[in-house]
């Protein structure tokens, strides 16, 4: 079982060109990353059940050149059809 996972954070408009709406997405501009990971890690157990999981105190985040971001989706793919 794997201890960590691999996630891509990109900011969304409300309404992409292709239609869909984005209209769940009511994450302030102004909030940080770390807000968001802490409110996805509190989200999760509370969702999964497990309750008495706990999440490390920390993460590791870097930001993602545009000339890269092909090849590490890629890499994710890759990892997640193993």
């Amino acid at each position: 079982m794997p201890d960590h996972f691999h996630v891509i954070v990109h900011p969304l408009p409300k309404k992409l060109n292709d239609g869909h709406d984005r209209s769940f997405i009511t994450i302030p501009k102004n909030k940080s990353l770390s807000l968001i990971i802490g409110a996805f890690k509190a989200i999760s157990i509370h969702l999964s059940g497990h309750t008495g999981f706990k999440w490390h105190r920390s993460f590791h985040d870097r930001i993602i050149r545009e000339n890269e971001l092909k090849i590490i989706r890629k890499d994710i793919k890759n990892f997640l059809y193993k």
